[in-house]
C-alpha cells in the first residue's frame, strides 16, 4: 500500500516513493496531502501571506507579508515586487491589499508630498507622472529614483521650489491678493474618486511667494512673521508651528463637493494653491489628473466707501444703467499709496476699520481676540501680531455643517475659550523690539491699548465668512449665495447724496431705504467659538453691561499705509472720528444673572451713515444689539453655540444728521445765527403786536441801546471772564500732557510730542526718554485736580458764610432793575 502524497507536493499517477518530492507545489498556492495535477490550483494561498513553491498547508501562514508590501490573495512571496506599496506609503507586516498602504511617515501631518498638482495653472511639466516613471524604473532604490527626478526636472527646466523663489515668475505664477482684498477660492472635488480621501491621499496647501513651507488649509499656525514692515518683502522662514483644529479637517465637511475658501491679508501678498499627492496608487490609476482644472477665483476689493468716479467698479451695474452714465473726470493720483489692477493704475482701495480697546480690563482682548493676537509658545512676554494671511472657510451650502474653532487663550495651557490674568495678556510691547525685521516686526496695527482691525471683531464663525467678516463685505457685496439680504448698490451718478446747507431738497427716509444711496441687510448663521461650558475672566463680549462700548469703526476709510499709524488712530480716542458700537440688551435691563451666564440667541449690528457726497460715506453712528438671552444646560447639544446675526447699513437723513452734529461746524454757525434772528423775529413781531393793540394813548417808546446794555453786556463780559482761567487751566494741562516744548521756534511752529507717540516711535527713532516724564505729569495734574476741588469746596464754604450779604446784594440788583424798567419795556 503506498502512502499519500506529501504536502507542498504535487504527484501524479506513476509517481513512487523516489519522485514524490519533484513537483513542488506551484507558488502562490497551498497543497494539502495527496494533491494531484487536477487539485494543485484548488487553494489560493491566504491574503496577508506569501506562499513560495512547496508550500503546504501547515507552513502557508508562516510568512507574513513583509511591512512595506501587501500580499493578496494568492502571493507568490512574502515581499512581492509587483504589489509593492505604491510610492509615498508603507504597511504593517500582514497587509492584505493595497488599501492598507498609507503615508511612509510617523506622524501623518510630517511626511513630505510624492508631488505636487496645480488645480489652477496649466503646465507642460508633469511632476507627477516623472515620479511615477522613476519610481517604476527602480523601486527598490530610492537614491536612483531621485536622481532620475532631478534630470527629469533640469530636462523640462522646472524647479518648484525655485519657481516659488523667482520674482521673475511672480506676477504669472501666483494670484495677487491686494491689502484688504478677498481672494475667494473654489474647488469643484465633485469628479474625484469616491475612494480618494483627503488628509490619507492628499491635501490641499497655499504656497505663498518666496515661502517654501506649504500652508496647509486645516491648520493654524503660529510664531510665523511672514509679513514684514517692508513693502514687497516676504519673508522666508524655515518652520512655522502648526496646529489641528479649523474646518477643512473635520469628517463632517465632505471633500467630494465643491470646497470655497477665502484668502486675504492687510498687506499685499501672491499665493498659489497646490494639492499635495501622498500616495501612489491614484499615480499609477492617473486619477491625480481629476484635479486639473478644479479651482476657480474671484476677487472682491473695497470700493465704495471714497472712492474716484473714474475707478467706480462698474460691474455690479445692469447694462441699460451704464447706458446713462456719464464721463467720469480726468483725476489726479497725488497720493503716496496706489496699486496697479488689471493694467491700471489706481488709488489704494479705501475701507472703514474696526478698533478695539485693547486696555479695557472688562473686555480682556486677549480672551476675546484669538487674531491678531498670538502668543508665542517659547516666549510668552510678547505677542506675535498677525503676520500671515487669513484663511476662511467661506462655503455657503447649507449642507455642510458650521464648525467653531475654539481658540487657546492660556499659554502654556489646553484651557481653550478662557481668560487670561492681566500680566500675561498685557505683556509688554512687542513693537518695542529694537531690530524692526526681527522676529516681532511691526507689521500690523496694534499694541496693548489699541488693535485696528480692518474686520468685525468678536462675531466669529458666521457662514460664508468664518472669523474674518471684513466691513467692505457687509457694506459693498450685493448679495452671497444662501446668504438672506444683500445690498442695493446706487451708481453715483444716481447716488443723492446729503447737501449741508439745502435741507429741503435732500432725500427723505423712505428714498434713502430704497434707491436713492446704498443700503443693505444680511441675515447670517454664526456659531460661537467660545466654550460654553467655561467660566470666563473677565466677562466675555457679549455679557458686556447695556451702554458699555463693544468696539468702535472708523468715521472716514482708510488705505493700508494710513491703517499702519497706530498713532494716527490713537489720536481719534474721544473725537467724532471714531464710533462707538455701544450695546443695547432691552431684554436684559433687570437681569444679571443672564446677562452674565446666558447667550444672545440674536445679535444685530445698525451702522447709519453721512452719504457726504456721491462717492463718499462717514459712519455716524453704530450700534449692537443683543436679544433673545438664553442659559445653555448642554452645551454639546445640536444648536446650542448657534446664533443669528443681522447687520443693517443705511444713510441717515439731514435732520438725523443735524441732530447727530455730523456736518461741518460752518452748518451749525449759519444755523444758530438763523436760530437766533428767528428769535430776534419773533420778538419784534411779539413787540409789534402789543405796541398795535395797547390801550395807553401815549405808548412809551422802545429805547434798544438800554434794552441791549442790560441784556448782552453782562453775559459777555461774564463769558469772558470765565474763559480766560480756563484757557490757562486748559494751555497748561496741554502742556503736561502733549510735552510742548514751547522754547523750540527752529520751524515757527510748537514741537509737540504726544503720549502716542511714545509708543508709536517708541525706541526706534531715538526718543529713549519720551514717556520717563508721564507719570510725573500725571501726579501734577492730579494736584491741579485735588488743589480745584478743595478751592472750589472753599468758596462755596465763603458763600454760606456770606449767605445775607449776597441776599443783600441780590435785592439790590433786583430794585436797580425795577427802576430801569419803565425807561424801557412798555
Amino acid at each position: 500500500m503506498s502512502s499519500p502524497c506529501p504536502e507542498g507536493y504535487v504527484c501524479g499517477s506513476r509517481t513512487d516513493a523516489a519522485s514524490q518530492f519533484d513537483i513542488k507545489c506551484p507558488a502562490g498556492y497551498v497543497c494539502q496531502f495527496g494533491t494531484t495535477p487536477t487539485t494543485q490550483f484548488d487553494y489560493l494561498c491566504e491574503p496577508g501571506f506569501g506562499c513560495p513553491a512547496g508550500t503546504s498547508w501547515n507552513t502557508r501562514t508562516q510568512l507574513r507579508c513583509a511591512a512595506g508590501y501587501y500580499c493578496p490573495e494568492g502571493s507568490t512571496s512574502a515581499n512581492p515586487l509587483v504589489t509593492k506599496c505604491p510610492i509615498g506609503t508603507t504597511s504593517a507586516e500582514g497587509a492584505k491589499s493595497v488599501e492598507e498602504c498609507v503615508r511612509e511617515c510617523d506622524v501623518v501631518d510630517s511626511c513630505p508630498s510624492i508631488c505636487r498638482i496645480s488645480p489652477y495653472f496649466n503646465g507642460t511639466f508633469d511632476p507627477c507622472l516623472l515620479k511615477m516613471k522613476c519610481w517604476k524604473t527602480s523601486p527598490e532604490d530610492e537614491a536612483k529614483q531621485e536622481l532620475c527626478f532631478q534630470k527629469g526636472q533640469a530636462e523640462a527646466r522646472a524647479d518648484f521650489f525655485s519657481d516659488i523663489q523667482d520674482p521673475k515668475l511672480k506676477d504669472t505664477h501666483f494670484h495677487k491678493v491686494e491689502a484688504f482684498s478677498v481672494a475667494h477660492v473654489k474647488l469643484d472635488f465633485r469628479n474625484l474618486p469616491l475612494p480618494m480621501k483627503y488628509l490619507e491621499h492628499y491635501e490641499i496647501a497655499l504656497y505663498y511667494f518666496n515661502k517654501t513651507q506649504p500652508i496647509k488649509v486645516h491648520k493654524v499656525y503660529d510664531e510665523c512673521p511672514y509679513l514684514t514692515p517692508t513693502p514687497n518683502y516676504f519673508r522666508n522662514l524655515p518652520v512655522c508651528s502648526e496646529f489641528d483644529g479649523t474646518w477643512f479637517g473635520s469628517p463632517l465637511v465632505d471633500k467630494h463637493g465643491i470646497m470655497e475658501f477665502s484668502i486675504s491679508s492687510h498687506r499685499e501678498v501672491y499665493f498659489r494653491v497646490e494639492i499635495e499627492m501622498f500616495h501612489g496608487q491614484y499615480l499609477e490609476n492617473k486619477n491625480y489628473t481629476a484635479f486639473f482644472g478644479t479651482m476657480s477665483i474671484d476677487f472682491s476689493y473695497p470700493s465704495r466707501a471714497e472712492y474716484f468716479e473714474r475707478f467706480e467698479d462698474v460691474s455690479v451695474y445692469s447694462a441699460a444703467s451704464l447706458e446713462t452714465r456719464p464721463d467720469p473726470r480726468e483725476v489726479r493720483l497725488d497720493t503716496d499709496c496706489v496699486v496697479e489692477r488689471d493694467g491700471v493704475t489706481r488709488p489704494c482701495s479705501k475701507t472703514f476699520l474696526a478698533t478695539i480697546d485693547a486696555s479695557n480690563q472688562d473686555l480682556n482682548v486677549a480672551l476675546n481676540v484669538e487674531v491678531p493676537y498670538l502668543p508665542t509658545s517659547g516666549n510668552a512676554q510678547y505677542w506675535n501680531f498677525q503676520t500671515m494671511p487669513w484663511i476662511d472657510f467661506a462655503s455657503t451650502d447649507p449642507s455642510i455643517p458650521l464648525l467653531s474653532q475654539p481658540f487657546v487663550s492660556s499659554v502654556g495651557t489646553s484651557t481653550k475659550g478662557v481668560g487670561k490674568t492681566m500680566d500675561q495678556a498685557y505683556p509688554p510691547l512687542w513693537t518695542e523690539d529694537p531690530d524692526p525685521f526681527g522676529p516681532f516686526g511691526y507689521v500690523g496695527t496694534g499694541d496693548n491699548e489699541m488693535v485696528v482691525l480692518p474686520y468685525l471683531p468678536f462675531f466669529s464663525s458666521c457662514r460664508g465668512f468664518d472669523s474674518h467678516i471684513f466691513l467692505y463685505r457687509l457694506f459693498e457685496e450685493q448679495s452671497i449665495p444662501n446668504v438672506e439680504g444683500g445690498c442695493n448698490l446706487t451708481e453715483s451718478w444716481k447716488t443723492q447724496h446729503i447737501r449741508e446747507f439745502d435741507p429741503f431738497n435732500n432725500p427723505s427716509k423712505a428714498d434713502l431705504l430704497s434707491t436713492a444711496v446704498d443700503v443693505c441687510r444680511w441675515q447670517f448663521e454664526c456659531t460661537f467659538e467660545e466654550q460654553l461650558d467655561k467660566a470666563p475672566l473677565p466677562k466675555r463680549w457679549y455679557s458686556q453691561d447695556p451702554g458699555e462700548t463693544l468696539f468702535s469703526i472708523t468715521r472716514d476709510a482708510f488705505n493700508e499705509n494710513e491703517f499702519r499709524e497706530i498713532g494716527r488712530f490713537k489720536s481719534f480716542e474721544n473725537t467724532d472720528r471714531l464710533v462707538e458700537a455701544v450695546i443695547r440688551t432691552p431684554d436684559l435691563l433687570y437681569d444679571d444673572e443672564l446677562l452674565a451666564q446666558g447667550v444672545p440667541r440674536q445679535v444685530i449690528l445698525l451702522v447709519q451713515f453721512y452719504q457726504k457726497s456721491p462717492t463718499m460715506k462717514r459712519i455716524i453712528n453704530v450700534e449692537v444689539g443683543l436679544e433673545l438671552y438664553e442659559i445653555v444646560e448642554d452645551p454639546e447639544a445640536p444648536g446650542a453655540s448657534d446664533y443669528s446675526l443681522e447687520v443693517f447699513f443705511q444713510a441717515m437723513t439731514w435732520t438725523e444728521l443735524l441732530n447727530e452734529f455730523a456736518f461741518d461746524v460752518r452748518v451749525y454757525a449759519v444755523f444758530f445765527i438763523i436760530v437766533g434772528l428767528l428769535v430776534i423775529l419773533f420778538s419784534a413781531v411779539f413787540w409789534a403786536f402789543h405796541r398795535l393793540f395797547t390801550r395807553l394813548s401815549q405808548p412809551p417808546a422802545f429805547r434798544f441801546r438800554s434794552y441791549a446794555y442790560l441784556t448782552a453786556i453782562p453775559p459777555v463780559q461774564g463769558f469772558i471772564l470765565a474763559c480766560l482761567p480756563w484757557l490757562a487751566v486748559i494751555l497748561l494741562l496741554d502742556i503736561l500732557y502733549n510735552q510742548v516744548d514751547i522754547l523750540d521756534w527752529q520751524k515757527n511752529h510748537l514741537r509737540v510730542f504726544r503720549q502716542s507717540d511714545c509708543h508709536f516711535q517708541g525706541k526706534r527713532k531715538g526718543y529713549t526718554n519720551c514717556c520717563q516724564g508721564w507719570q510725573v505729569r500725571r501726579w501734577v495734574v492730579c494736584g491741579l485736580v485735588l488743589w480745584s476741588v478743595y478751592l472750589c469746596r472753599d468758596v462755596h464754604s465763603t458763600q454760606r458764610r456770606r449767605g445775607d450779604r449776597g441776599a443783600w446784594h441780590q435785592h439790590r440788583k433786583f430794585e436797580k432793575i425795577q427802576n430801569l424798567e419803565p425807561n424801557v419795556l412798555a
